[in-house]
């Protein structure tokens, strides 16, 4: 029985999307790595009173998004041109 699927369902985020969505979605993710430890420094940390390991956890997820994101797009992309 064949299935309806078709795999631009499956994703569309990554096999609809354009490369602009991928460029504000890095721009995005680089001003949250620049910003983030600005407003930890100035507001979280001395208000909050959280800790320093929370910070680096957050800062550990924010940089592993920025690496995987980008290899998800691309693999997603050549996946989609390779189905087409």
């Amino acid at each position: 029985m064949e299935s309806s699927y078709s795999i631009s369902s499956c994703f569309p985020l990554f096999f609809g999307a354009t490369d602009g969505i991928f460029i504000l979605v890095f721009i995005i993710l680089k001003t949250i790595e620049v910003v983030f430890p600005l407003i930890w420094t100035t507001i979280v940390f001395p208000f909050l009173g959280a800790t320093d390991g929370i910070f680096i956890s957050v800062f550990i997820i924010l940089k592993t998004i920025e690496v995987v994101f980008p290899l998800t797009w691309t693999t997603s992309k050549q996946l989609f041109r390779k189905w087409q």
